[in-house]
C-alpha cells in the first residue's frame, strides 16, 4: 500500500440484505404497461386485467402498471452473496491500483465509489486511467 491508502476494514462489506440497495431486493422486473395506451382496444383491457390477476395469484408484486418477481428466500440470499463479491473483486482492484498496477479503465467509477463507501483514498494510480 501506499503513503495514500489506508488498511481497508471491511466496515462497507454487506453483511446482511439491510445492507443491500432497496432496489436488489425489489425482484426483477417483468412488465410494465401502460393502460392508457390502450384506451381504444377494450380487448387489450381485458387481456391486461387477467395479465395482472395471474401475476397476483401467482404471488407476483404488481405496482402499477409495473410487475416484478417474487424474491424468494434463496433468490435473496443470492443477491446478498452477490453483493458481497463484488464487494470482494472490487476490494482486489483496490489492492492492485495500491500497489501502483494498472486497472481497466470500467472499473474506475465503482473504484472510486467503493473507496468513498469504505473510507479510504483513492490510490494515486487511478487518477492516471480515463474513466
Amino acid at each position: 500500500m501506499s503513503e495514500n491508502t489506508a488498511s481497508v476494514t471491511g466496515n462497507s462489506r454487506p453483511k446482511s440484505l439491510a445492507d443491500v440497495p432497496k432496489f436488489r431486493l425489489e425482484g426483477r422486473h417483468v412488465s410494465t404497461v401502460y393502460v392508457a395506451e390502450f384506451d381504444d382496444c377494450p380487448e387489450m383491457l381485458v387481456a391486461y386485467g387477467e395479465f395482472v390477476r395471474a401475476a397476483k395469484g401467482a404471488g407476483h408484486i404488481v405496482d402499477g402498471g409495473s410487475i416484478r418477481r417474487f424474491m424468494s428466500e434463496e433468490d435473496l440470499q443470492k443477491v446478498l452473496l452477490e453483493a458481497q463479491e463484488t464487494w470482494d473483486r472490487t476490494r482486489g482492484v483496490y489492492e492492485r491500483a495500491a500497489r501502483g498496477e494498472a486497472i481497466e479503465s470500467y472499473q474506475v467509477v465503482s473504484l472510486k465509489q467503493w473507496c468513498a463507501a469504505e473510507g479510504v483514498d483513492v490510490p494515486a494510480a487511478v487518477s492516471a486511467v480515463k474513466a
